[in-house]
């Protein structure tokens, strides 16, 4: 069975300097020719598959330069908080929190990620209080979509010993209003509850990477990079990473960078 593709139809770009062809030949996966239709048609074995661009456009794949592959994975697969998903009021924000606690058993932590206290109605940070009211019987913490900071419930402070007299990590900040802590922990101190969260095993690393290379793939992707491997399971990390690719479910050529 050929794996010869020729697409045409449409424009295909090659680069600023050689502006645009009118068809490429791909073969096993890679590019073989790129130039005029008559030329490709020529140089296509027969039975090659044709894809009709319909006026389209083909432009070379993305890399992705700077990401946290594993970790992006992992967030899609946790409580999505995002404004582009209509999280845009707190009410919205703790509603989804509340639901994802009750398909939880209790203890259990409950992790999101991706909400924009700039694009919610309050226009501020949820608190630990209010996480804690969402999700009484299980700790949560949720993670800004910035990634530098996040908040942690009342039950995950306490789970993970953050206190008033708790030493701030040199490069982070635990935020304190009115002799009360809110939640809000940034940059190295989110350290402090997020290492109290069990760390995933091997298989659930695996379909974070998978799901990550899904979503990316969707997106025009086709290398990435994930710039802190071993952050959160250290070695583990990196079989996770083998399993991925001698399984086929790493979809994207990689740069990586170890913790």
């Amino acid at each position: 069975m050929t794996t010869d593709m020729l697409i045409a139809g449409g424009r295909v770009f090659r680069s600023l300097g050689s502006g645009f062809a009118e068809a490429v030949l791909l073969r096993n996966g890679q590019v073989a020719a790129v130039g005029m239709l008559e030329d490709i048609q020529d140089a296509a074995p027969s039975g090659v598959k044709r894809i009709d661009l319909g006026g389209r456009v083909v432009i070379p794949a993305f890399n992705e330069a700077h990401m946290h592959l594993l970790s992006y994975g992992r967030g899609l697969r946790q409580v999505n908080l995002r404004p582009d998903d209509g999280v845009h009021t707190l009410d919205e924000l703790m509603t989804r929190i509340a639901t994802a606690a009750k398909q939880m058993k209790p203890g259990a932590w409950v992790l999101g990620r991706g909400y924009d206290h700039v694009v919610l109605d309050v226009g501020r940070h949820p608190t630990a209080e209010e996480l804690q009211q969402a999700a009484p019987d299980n700790p949560v913490y949720i993670v800004r979509t910035c990634g530098h900071m996040g908040v942690a419930s009342t039950a995950a402070l306490r789970l993970a010993g953050v206190g008033h007299n708790t030493p701030v990590p040199d490069g982070g900040a635990v935020e304190s209003r009115h002799g009360k802590l809110t939640g809000l922990l940034q940059e190295r101190a989110q350290r402090l509850v997020t290492s109290h969260v069990p760390v995933p095993d091997e298989t659930s690393m695996v379909d974070d990477i998978a799901a990550a290379g899904l979503d990316l793939a969707s997106r025009g992707f086709a290398t990435a990079s994930d710039m802190n491997v071993g952050m959160t399971g250290g070695f583990a990390e990196i079989a996770a990473y083998r399993r991925a690719h001698a399984e086929g479910r790493l979809m994207q050529r990689m740069w990586q960078v170890l913790a």
